[in-house]
């Protein structure tokens, strides 16, 4: 998912390439969207819920944590489907990835 978000904003030229904050933003962003009406994801998807959310591979949205246009945090709920809890797992907008007691602080997000 990263690498989708990472590949529209190379080619959706723009100061603002999508609005950033809820999940269903970022999906409709990839669906076309956009400035560029670029099409990354069409439904109906596997990554995609009822709703039109993105999700992961246990069917739960996904939670992205806008730290700037080029900054996105991405986490996911885990097996246990509930957010904020020790299988959670998470990346970083510089790669590196988290889970369980690793997770980064809630103050840090």
């Amino acid at each position: 998912m990263a690498h989708v978000f990472s590949n529209l904003r190379l080619l959706v030229k723009s100061d603002a390439p999508f609005r950033m904050g809820a999940n269903e933003e970022f999906a409709a962003a990839l669906m076309g969207r956009n400035a560029a009406k670029e099409v990354f994801l069409m439904g109906p998807h596997a990554c995609l819920n009822a709703k039109g959310q993105l999700v992961d591979r246990w069917g739960s949205p996904l939670f992205f944590h806008v730290r700037d246009r080029d900054r996105i945090d991405i986490r996911s709920a885990g097996p246990d489907r509930e957010m904020w809890t020790a299988d959670d797992l998470q990346r970083q907008h510089e790669g590196e990835f988290f889970r369980g007691e690793d997770l980064p602080e809630p103050s840090r997000r």
